[in-house]
């Protein structure tokens, strides 16, 4: 039988078969363009560091995993005709994530509630082709460890996230007690923690990332839709969402589908003058001059929602 797995994935399970660390892929370059799209990634893994290139960030992770493999080979670390294991089964298409509004937020509240560490997450493969990628995510709180696989980063992490809360409420009363008794350990949840989670949710909205200087003017156009593409989100979903009344209820439910979020400002109270800004990596702001707040608020949705729609056709 023809062996169908791509480099990644051969490349993650001889990494599993034979101890090594996961392989750490890094973007190094990144050029985005209607019809000019160029990423370049980097594969390190054990003694080995493979580069790829591509038309697509899959592509060039494929090419990096491609040359790592061949490294291996010629240091007669790895031969194409041993026997792999076999890939990690992915969630079918019924997944529970589906019934799980926010997980990773639920799990934050209990955790912050009680006063224990906040989860981490850890990616640990991302194997599979194009058409059928299978994600692996590892969330940990303290010594308890939960692992998921689905089709998206998403929702293998969601689903970690959620399996870690039906077991951590069973464990709770055993965890609280045991950073009760090390009050002063570097991983209990002090007060100062409290308050700089509380602080952080807060200015949240009001974070703008760094700005992409590898897009082009000319191609802002497009960088909902780059988003959308990175997060493996349906169009038409996002589409749909833009098609209900603007209101900031919808606009927070298209913005979660991309794990994007706004801010609304009051620049100056007389004349009422206010802003909207999305917390994209490219400009997205609006603004609106109106008698009242609220009515400058009517004014930024309805102007954000058509906005938007022009950008997603």
């Amino acid at each position: 039988m023809a062996n169908t797995k791509t480099p990644v994935m051969v490349l993650q399970e001889l990494s599993v078969k034979r101890g090594w660390i996961t392989p750490e892929y890094n973007l190094t370059h990144s050029k985005h363009g209607t019809h000019e799209n160029e990423f370049h990634y980097e594969v390190k893994v054990e003694s080995v560091v493979g580069y790829g290139m591509g038309r697509s960030k899959q592509i060039a992770k494929h090419e990096a995993a491609r040359s790592a493999l061949k490294s291996l080979k010629e240091l007669d670390m790895y031969s194409p005709d041993e026997t792999i294991i076999k890939a990690p089964r992915s969630e079918s298409a019924g997944s529970p994530i589906k019934l799980v509004v926010n997980a990773i937020g639920n799990l934050n509240e209990v955790c912050l509630e009680n006063k224990i560490p906040f989860p981490t997450f850890k990616e640990i493969s991302d194997v599979g082709p194009p058409h059928c990628k299978e994600f692996t995510y590892e969330c940990q709180i303290a010594l308890i460890c939960t692992r998921a696989t689905a089709g998206t980063k998403k929702q293998a992490k969601q689903l970690a996230a959620k399996e870690m809360l039906e077991r951590l409420i069973q464990a709770l009363p055993d965890l609280i007690a045991e950073y009760n008794e090390n009050d002063g350990s570097a991983l209990a949840i002090t007060e100062q923690d409290h308050k700089a989670y509380e602080a952080f949710v807060q200015i949240k909205k009001m974070t703008i990332p760094k700005r992409n200087l590898s897009m082009k003017i000319k191609d802002y156009d497009t960088n909902f839709k780059n988003i959308a593409n990175e997060k493996e989100v349906n169009l038409d979903d996002l589409r749909e969402c833009l098609h209900k009344e603007p209101s900031e209820e919808n606009l927070k439910q298209f913005l979660e589908k991309l794990e994007l979020d706004y801010s609304i400002e009051m620049l100056i109270d007389n004349p009422c003058l206010v802003s909207l800004k999305l917390n994209t990596d490219v400009p997205f702001t609006v603004i609106a001059q109106e008698p009242t707040y609220q009515l400058c608020v009517d004014d930024l949705l309805e102007k954000t929602f058509e906005y938007l729609n022009v950008l997603l056709k």
